[in-house]
């Protein structure tokens, strides 16, 4: 994963949007992370993975009759993924 400064960045701009689609640029400014730019093809694709995750959230809180925590949920859905493997 490719890091730059805000400068930089700003001034190679073209050269930086081309990598994105490869790979995420993470851009930095006073020596922080502030913005990760992402592909479209990524993009999309968290953008699934969050619809899905949505949907697992839900129809286990609608099993339960409850709402659950992040946690229980991702153990949730490893034991899923096991037990389809």
């Amino acid at each position: 994963m490719m890091q730059v400064n805000a400068t930089y960045f700003k001034n190679f701009l073209d050269e930086f949007l081309g990598i994105a689609k490869d790979e995420p640029v993470i851009i930095h400014k006073t020596g922080k992370p502030i913005a990760v730019v992402l592909g479209i093809a990524e993009y999309e694709h968290l953008q699934k993975l969050q619809e899905l995750y949505r949907l697992a959230r839900a129809t286990l809180a609608e099993t339960t009759s409850e709402q659950i925590s992040d946690e229980e949920l991702v153990r949730f859905l490893t034991e899923r993924l096991k037990q389809a493997a």
